[in-house]
């Protein structure tokens, strides 16, 4: 995640459609590897109403910190992927790294492969080799996960979790035909070539529908902006 000043405008909307759609309280949370970043996302958004404003809750290298030595590691193995990601630059990558790919070696083979990926994306170099040194690499790595090493990723964390948005904009896809019955073409090579803010405002827009027509007067909206 960068920097976006419009965050400020749609993280307050997020929020409360959540937690009106989930009947339940709900929260934000940041996570990125960039102090910069996390520093600038921890500003509080001031709605404007009297006691109204919200603070996201960011997590990034300094409050995801390694358990020290002698304790415990994380026993939900997503929040060991998470650990080893958000310190795949620093000293501890590779133990942050062998613990979460000890934690999945039970997951089933298509979400393993992605963790492993969204891994190795956010290692530095010297530990990604360190790593593939110790294990069988082609065991452990998707066919996407080692096209993109071959090309040589220099972005760290940020390009492992771009990794995920075919995926996502695939829960997308299928989400909209859900609620609004088979897409049109042109709602379609909208949401193909949507990018992932623009996939956001797409959920949102699914979720606070009141029902499958107001969604699909949202998407048949939308894809006429686009194409503009």
């Amino acid at each position: 995640m960068a920097i976006d000043a419009e965050k400020q405008w749609t993280h307050p909307a997020y929020v409360t459609s959540a937690r009106l759609k989930l009947r339940c309280p709900a929260y934000l949370l940041v996570i990125t590897p960039n102090p910069q970043v996390a520093e600038w996302y921890r500003q509080t958004i001031t709605i404007g109403h009297p006691g109204f404003a919200l603070t996201p809750l960011v997590i990034d290298e300094s409050t995801l910190t390694m358990p020290k030595e002698g304790g415990s590691a994380p026993t939900i193995p997503e929040w060991a992927v998470l650990v080893a990601m958000i310190h795949g630059k620093s000293a501890d990558a590779v133990p942050a790294a062998r613990e979460a790919f000890r934690q999945i070696t039970n997951f089933a083979e298509p979400l393993r492969d992605q963790y492993i990926d969204a891994v190795f994306a956010a290692l530095n170099e010297a530990a990604r080799q360190q790593l593939e040194e110790e294990m069988e690499v082609t065991q452990i790595a998707s066919e996407f996960g080692r096209k993109k090493f071959e090309e040589g990723m220099e972005k760290g964390i940020e390009q492992g979790i771009e990794k995920t948005i075919e995926s996502y904009r695939h829960n997308i896809l299928r989400a909209a035909e859900s609620k609004c019955g088979p897409l049109t073409p042109r709602t379609r090579r909208m949401l193909e070539n949507a990018n992932q803010d623009q996939l956001d405002a797409v959920l949102l827009g699914l979720v606070t529908a009141a029902d499958g027509e107001s969604a699909r007067q949202f998407l048949t909206k939308l894809s006429a902006s686009k194409r503009k």
